[in-house]
């Protein structure tokens, strides 16, 4: 704006700063900022060039007064306002200013980007790389046949042959053999080493024989030996047995591998999923000796899905946490179940009445309070009731169902017990001073949500069974208060 107000051509142009780290950003060449920082940067740089700037110091800076503010009188006393700084009307101004012309930037400015190198580090492919491309498979028979296919393909390349052949039994063999020696180089390599250098050292065959492997090895046991193909096999004193190879020498595999796995299922499914006796037996009759075979099959035969669903026992169904008034520690009765059973058929004269039974049971200690009561109407439990708080004392809570109360006669006591006056009780036991919360009714159709009380319904009935027998048709109310009497203590 100046040089375009002043019409002035070809003058020299400084800019001067007395901040050093302002220096420092517009030098910088190396540096990356963040936002705010770069892009000031650049629009000073797009305007001048970072040799025009020069550093000078606060007190001669004329910027200085007015940037933090200044009164009248306080301009008159400050020449540097006015005339600039005095070392600017000598003929070399750079005499007398700092020469700061490039600042070192600190890497430590919180206006620099910190920057993050990361360092890739490439390892070769491990020779058993296949293993992990053999973890795609879950089946022994299809791993076998993509390894055939991957044989033949390298046999097409070698002879430079288009025409593929089908895959032949031969060539599944020779994939097994691949497979196999593939495993044992990857779990059993220092074994062999071991058994191939007794091989190059001696020619007998009793010599090789006496290689004796390390203790730890887990085929110190087995006799090991390497066949023409450099599989590992199971030695033994059977050599001059009219058997196969595979029954002879059955070839070694390793118990945690992904193979051995294959291998146990597959003729798990063969014995169409027996137990691990006739599976380890298949194993071995078909050329493989597993180490550690019980567990590798009892470990299938675990995870086999249908073998689960045909022997696998039935859950039992976790019971959930006893409410809290039966782990109370308060006198008997003070939280007790209640519940209606019956009837019972007595004489009277020359009618035959019904009569039913109240039983009242103490939640925490299991103690039974026996009633008759003439009907199921709310006055004849209120006088039941009555009867039991006057022994026994009031209660806090009393729990009950909502279902049946009659043996054998379920739908009748349902409508009976509809019949029943919730506010009568409440107001009986009101005026009593009884501690009545309500009665905290079980959901319906629950009854094992009572069993506290249905058990002692039924041992009450065998007890009263054999003691109304011998009564036979003669029983009063009288007899049957005594029997509840007697069943109570």
């Amino acid at each position: 704006m100046l040089l375009r107000e002043l019409t002035c051509d070809h003058v020299t142009q400084w800019f001067w700063t007395d901040s050093s780290v302002v220096l420092g950003y517009i030098g910088n060449d190396s540096r990356r900022f963040h936002v705010f920082v770069s892009n000031r940067v650049k629009q000073i740089r797009d305007h001048t060039e970072p040799s025009q700037w020069k550093h000078v110091s606060t007190r001669n800076n004329p910027a200085d007064v007015a940037s933090r503010g200044a009164t009248a009188d306080d301009l008159v006393k400050h020449t540097n306002w006015l005339r600039g700084p005095e070392f600017l009307w000598k003929n070399d101004p750079f005499v007398e200013c700092d020469i700061l012309d490039k600042p070192v930037l600190s890497p430590d400015d919180p206006e620099v980007k910190k920057v993050q190198v990361f360092d890739t580090v490439v390892e070769p492919a491990s020779e058993g790389s296949l293993l992990d491309c053999l973890e795609y498979f879950s089946d022994w028979t299809r791993a076998k046949r993509a390894v055939a296919l991957c044989l033949e393909f390298k046999r097409m390349l070698r002879t430079r042959s288009i025409r593929r052949r089908n895959v032949s039994v031969e060539d599944l063999q020779n994939a097994e053999v691949a497979i196999v020696k593939l495993v044992q180089e990857n779990a059993f390599k220092e074994d062999i080493e071991l058994l191939r250098a007794s091989e190059m050292s001696s020619d007998n065959c009793d010599q090789k024989r006496k290689c004796r492997l390390k203790g730890t090895s887990s085929l110190c046991g087995l006799d090991p030996f390497l066949d023409e193909r450099g599989i590992l096999r199971v030695g033994g004193r059977i050599r001059q047995g009219e058997f196969s190879t595979e029954m002879k020498h059955p070839v070694i595999l390793p118990r945690k591998a992904h193979i051995t796995e294959l291998v146990v299922r597959h003729f798990h499914q063969i014995v169409r999923h027996q137990g691990r006796g006739i599976t380890t037996n298949e194993i071995r009759a078909n050329g493989f000796w597993i180490i550690g075979c019980s567990s590798a099959v009892s470990s299938c035969i675990y995870k086999c899905v249908t073998c689960r669903k045909l022997r696998g026992c039935s859950q039992g169904q976790k019971m959930a946490d006893l409410p809290a008034d039966r782990l109370q520690s308060e006198p008997p009765f003070t939280f007790s179940g209640m519940d209606l059973f019956g009837p019972f058929y007595i004489k009277e004269g020359r009618k035959e009445l019904k009569r039913y039974s109240v039983l009242f049971t103490c939640m925490s200690s299991r103690a039974i309070h026996l009633k008759t009561a003439n009907s199921l109407d709310t006055s004849s439990f209120i006088n039941a009731l009555r009867r039991f708080l006057s022994i026994r004392g009031p209660v806090r809570q009393l729990r009950s169902d909502r279902g049946t109360n009659f043996v054998g006669a379920e739908r009748e006591l349902k409508e009976v017990l509809l019949e029943l006056d919730d506010q009568a009780l409440q107001r009986y036991l009101s005026d009593k001073g009884c501690d009545y919360i309500g009665f905290k009714m079980n959901v319906p159709s629950a009854s094992h949500m009572g069993g506290v009380w249905e058990r002692q319904i039924r041992s009450v009935r065998n007890v009263l069974a054999s003691l109304m027998h011998q009564s036979s048709s003669q029983l009063d109310d009288e007899t049957l208060r005594i029997f509840l009497c007697e069943v109570s203590l």
